[in-house]
């Protein structure tokens, strides 16, 4: 998934959330969603698919669209680690209450 980055963070999503090391953190996110959507499937493999059907893309879509707008050129790692790490913890904290 290709974001509309500033040129300084023009990479994929994926990218920024490997180089900001917030990948755990959102691996963490989508556990609680999928627990919370009741995501399961007769078989592994179908699980997998329905995991990234209904909580994977959707997730990412969103962070994607968070990010879009947020994001300067001249934002330092940590900057983007935070903005990122905010966005996370709200999402869980709205799973949680």
């Amino acid at each position: 998934m290709r974001s509309a980055m500033p040129t300084h963070w023009a990479m994929t999503l994926e990218t920024v959330i490997e180089k900001t090391g917030e990948l755990d953190h959102l691996f963490a996110l989508v556990e609680r969603r999928c627990r919370a959507a009741g995501v399961v499937a007769a078989s592994p493999d179908a699980s997998a698919a329905a995991i990234v059907e209904e909580v994977i893309n959707p997730l990412l879509a969103e962070l994607e669209c968070h990010l879009r707008g947020r994001l300067s050129p001249a934002m330092a790692e940590g900057e983007v680690k935070a903005l990122i790490a905010a966005w996370i913890d709200d999402r869980i904290a709205e799973l949680e209450a």
